[in-house]
């Protein structure tokens, strides 16, 4: 979509939001990812893009559900929120960050 490889960067920024868990407090941790990473990841321009990739990745898809009840917004600020929250779910599961950081 686009041809921009998502899967490759979105691995890339997990990767980059793992270092940052081991290293921020976990309530810092969403607010640095956005400045952080986020912008690495997805530029403005190309948030539809990104949401479009998204919506057809299982994983992703569900993130996208989760989050269409909390935030309501233009493509970069969802995308982003998308990302943070998806990258979140994963550091939980991984017991990298507390199940309650929001």
């Amino acid at each position: 979509m686009g041809g921009i490889a998502w899967a490759a960067r979105v691995r890339d920024g997990l990767t980059a939001a793992r270092a940052l868990a081991s290293e921020a407090e976990p309530k810092a941790w969403a607010a640095r990812a956005n400045v952080e990473i986020v912008p690495r990841v997805v530029l403005a321009d190309e948030a539809p893009s990104f949401l479009d990739w998204a919506r057809t990745d299982p994983w992703w898809a569900l993130v996208i559900a989760e989050c269409a009840t909390l935030v309501c917004a233009k493509p970069p600020e969802a995308a982003a929120f998308i990302l943070v929250e998806g990258w979140r779910q994963q550091l939980v599961d991984e017991g990298r960050l507390p199940d309650d950081d929001t």
